[in-house]
């Protein structure tokens, strides 16, 4: 087979490596980490559970199977069997520059946010589009190394090419195919966890620090809580895992007091969290590019103010608030304290969230039995 992938960033070079190890030919269309990697003449990717064995891919950047361009013109060929769009949500109008390639070509959206298939469809009548969520961030480590930095399957709806669901696979990606239904359900979960970037975005340290903060995962919970109840008020009860936990745990494990926390981290099975790791929204700000906010918080306040809610989003306004204005003055993140944020949260009278720093009526001594009883029911 032959694919091209559109807007080549981390996630579609980290997709277009692992198709090529496996002998598919691949054309990455560019962004700038591309620009970077090529420069770097190379392209190596591992995650975090192999980095004690050193890299997981190695490719030569160019090579025979992984092709690179800046040129949408070299998408002109009529000869791709599928087409991955890794766009930016706000740039998805670009891909109208495939409507000339013949109209068997399966189009693939592995975007963030949601209804991206309907919009592809409407830029490309007549095409195949199938939906697709890639669970994980891919952070770069230095231009040509990147690193997936959690775990789980892809996912995309059953009308994926067979022949790339098994080159993935034969390249050591789990992956799983689901209806159109249950598909567009995992997306509009992960846009509810996603309204997490625009927070860490905001403080602007790596995610492993931020989360020793007791306040911070206050209203890291309690954003989430926000986004899920908009969808469950709009017919959709979401559910889902964030790095293997139930959500319904992860809002109870965020709200436990520091030292129980930590203790837990320490001790839950699997990889430690990747402690460079920053939310791809945060490198938006530092490099003054546009942002996903108005297709991530924005939409929920969106949804929320729909006839169809009939409620509020206080927490998710007020963080899309605060990426805006820091969109605007174009400094980067404003590395702004939890204390911060919350004050602006609180502007709405309606936003009764606690500081969470009365924790220390948890004895210290008892944590070590909570642990080892809140381990076994994770």
């Amino acid at each position: 087979m032959r694919v091209a992938v559109l807007g080549a960033g981390c996630v579609g070079q980290f997709l277009g490596a692992h198709l090529a190890s496996e002998g598919v030919e691949v054309l990455l269309l560019g962004r700038q980490a591309l620009e970077r990697s090529v420069k770097a003449g190379k392209l190596q990717i591992t995650d975090l559970e192999r980095d004690a064995q050193g890299f997981e891919l190695s490719l030569a950047l160019p090579s025979p199977k992984l092709k690179v361009s800046f040129d949408q013109g070299d998408l002109k060929s009529d000869d791709f069997d599928a087409i991955f769009v890794c766009l930016k949500l706000g740039d998805t109008k670009a891909a109208a520059c495939l409507q000339h390639l013949r109209k068997s070509t399966v189009i693939i959206s592995v975007q963030n946010g949601i209804n991206n298939k309907r919009r592809l469809e409407e830029l490309l009548p007549g095409f195949p589009v199938v939906s697709g969520m890639v669970p994980y961030g891919v952070i770069e480590l230095a231009p040509g190394r990147l690193r997936r930095s959690s775990m789980g399957p892809l996912l995309f709806d059953d009308h994926f090419p067979k022949p790339l669901a098994a080159a993935l696979a034969a390249a050591g990606l789990a992956l799983e195919l689901q209806d159109e239904v249950e598909t567009h359900q995992q997306q509009c979960f992960k846009l509810v966890v996603n309204c997490h970037n625009a927070l860490n975005a905001l403080v602007g340290l790596p995610l492993a620090q931020c989360l020793q903060d007791g306040l911070y995962r206050q209203i890291l919970a309690t954003t989430w809580e926000e986004a899920l109840e908009v969808f469950h008020r709009s017919g959709q009860k979401l559910d889902g895992s964030v790095n293997g936990m139930p959500m319904s745990r992860n809002l109870k494990f965020l709200r436990l007091p520091s030292p129980l926390f930590g203790l837990l981290v320490r001790l839950k099975p699997g990889p430690p969290p990747d402690p460079n790791y920053h939310a791809s929204m945060f490198y938006d700000l530092e490099q003054k590019r546009r942002t996903e906010i108005d297709e991530l918080n924005g939409a929920v306040v969106a949804m929320a103010d729909s006839a169809a809610s009939r409620c509020r989003a206080p927490v998710n306004a007020a963080l899309a608030r605060l990426v805006r204005a820091a969109e605007e003055a174009k400094k980067g993140s404003p590395r702004l304290s939890p204390e911060a944020i919350l004050r602006e949260m609180q502007k709405d009278p309606s936003v009764a969230l606690a500081s969470g720093r009365g924790a220390g009526a948890w004895l210290l001594a008892g944590c070590v039995v909570l642990a080892a009883w809140a381990v076994s029911k994770l």
